[in-house]
């Protein structure tokens, strides 16, 4: 039983959007399918029986989605059928998604501003270009007011 479920449920959703109609209206109304169907959503016995047997038109489905009891709710019941995810799964992945993006513009911001401090010399001039460390000289400010100057930070000459 448990193996024709599954085969069942990949069928349904292998064949898309009018097949996982057949199978959600069947679902709810195992007897008399056809006449509950065409009742419930105001088709023709022809358009009622497509539906019921997995052939619903274009036509169709856009009457359910138009229909106060179809609309959007049904069929993004319908869509998480055919993709086999549910709406609460999409919307926590797009979350997870968008916090893994923010986390890399967050990165990606510190990166440039760090290169906009080395260009501006941190020193809170933007317009002036840093001087790099080999080019310019020591002084007892960079180096905390001591005079004692470490072995190997000197500028060569």
């Amino acid at each position: 039983m448990k193996i024709r479920e599954e085969i069942r449920a990949k069928r349904e959703s292998d064949f898309g959007l009018e097949n996982a109609l057949a199978g959600y209206v069947r679902r709810r109304w195992p007897d008399k399918t056809i006449p509950h169907v065409q009742h419930e959503y105001g088709f023709t016995e022809s358009e009622a029986a497509k539906v019921v047997y997995g052939h619903a038109s274009k036509n169709t489905l856009n009457k359910l989605l138009h229909h106060k009891r179809g609309g959007v709710g049904l069929f993004i019941e319908l869509a998480a059928d055919v993709c086999g995810t549910t709406l609460e799964q999409h919307i926590k992945t797009q979350a997870e998604r968008a916090a893994h993006e923010r986390k890399s513009w967050e990165a990606e911001e510190r990166r440039q501003q760090t290169l906009a401090a080395l260009v501006s010399g941190d020193r809170g001039d933007p317009g002036r270009l840093a001087e790099p460390a080999w080019g310019r000289r020591t002084t007892d400010a960079d180096l905390g007011g001591s005079r004692a100057r470490a072995p190997g930070l000197s500028p060569p000459e």
